[in-house]
């Protein structure tokens, strides 16, 4: 396929690298480091705390992880409309590592936010970051299909993607959590170093979950995934009436629980994406939004290939 010029990504050189991905064919290894680097200037250009608006006729979704499920991805935009100005979507991190095709699936989304700088969203998960516990599939993948140049590329790129999103002055979207820091505000998020040095905040925001204890606590416990911290209730609360928010919709958590993509939790939401994840046979979730309303939306995983089905987890 016909590689555009940087920043000139048209809708048919997307529809035309999708068709190859359909089919289980690459793209040149430069193909998709030009369009990592136009990708990686615009998140660069934008805060790391992200303020969407729907106006009028315009409606934002909210997917959850994706961990490298592309035809999950493409169910997704079959079901609720391709990206375009009135179809706003944003992306909650964790759509890279575990599945078959996270290079797909991330060159699809990059190529969308160049499409739509100010209509399409990406934030940063846990796995879009350096860490002995997250990555090793990704990293696989880029390994057998290219080379580590490519992963390094990738992973240099996820230190500009923004690590929340506010939607409608009244949903505020991130990966994990709130921080359970008492004083922990919005601000705190825009003076952030955009690197992987550890950062106290950072690891909350992509790696906290919660649990919703009836009973307050003032002890601060570790998440078992290795980074992070649980947060309650009352954190919930507390943050949310500081920054005059209404919701918290986050991702980064799938349990037995969650058959249909999704669980609610008073005002916090969480929100996955990757039906049949690893294999399984869950659903997926989708959370629309627009000016006056919200709804979560389900869907299963379509027919897959053989060659997609094939693939063997670690």
């Amino acid at each position: 396929m016909a590689q555009p010029p940087q920043y000139q990504i048209t809708e048919e050189f997307v529809s035309e690298a999708i068709d190859c991905f359909r089919n289980n064919r690459l793209l040149e290894k430069d193909t998709i480091l030009n369009l990592i680097r136009a990708a990686q200037n615009t998140f660069q250009s934008q805060p790391l705390l992200v303020k969407i608006d729907p106006g009028e006729g315009e409606r934002v979704t909210v997917c959850g992880d994706i961990h490298g499920q592309l035809f999950e991805l493409l169910e997704i935009f079959r079901l609720n409309g391709n990206p375009c100005e009135k179809n706003i979507y944003l992306f909650n991190g964790d759509f890279v590592d575990r599945g078959p095709c996270s290079i797909e699936v991330a060159f699809i989304l990059y190529a969308y936010k160049l499409l739509y700088p100010k209509k399409f969203f990406v934030n940063r998960g846990n796995h879009e970051t350096v860490h002995p516990q997250v990555g090793e599939e990704f990293r696989r993948e880029c390994l057998e299909k290219y080379d580590q140049g490519l992963f390094d590329a990738f992973l240099h790129s996820f230190q500009h993607l923004p690590l929340a999103t506010v939607i409608a002055n009244k949903y505020f979207v991130v990966h994990g959590g709130p921080s359970v820091d008492p004083g922990f505000a919005l601000d705190n998020i825009l003076v952030l170093p955009r690197s992987d040095e550890e950062n106290d905040l950072r690891i909350q925001l992509l790696w906290n979950d919660p649990v919703m204890p009836k009973e307050e606590s003032n002890e601060k416990p570790k998440t078992p995934r290795g980074g992070g911290q649980l947060f309650n209730q009352t954190v919930v609360n507390a943050f949310l009436e500081r920054e005059r928010l209404s919701t918290i919709i986050r991702s980064h958590e799938f349990t037995m629980s969650m058959e249909e993509g999704y669980k609610v939790d008073g005002n916090c939401i969480t929100i996955f994406s990757a039906a049949n994840y690893k294999g399984g046979e869950n659903g997926g979730a989708y959370f629309n939004i627009t000016s006056t309303t919200y709804k979560i939306r389900t869907f299963t995983s379509p027919p897959l290939p053989d060659w997609y089905n094939a693939y063997k987890y670690l």
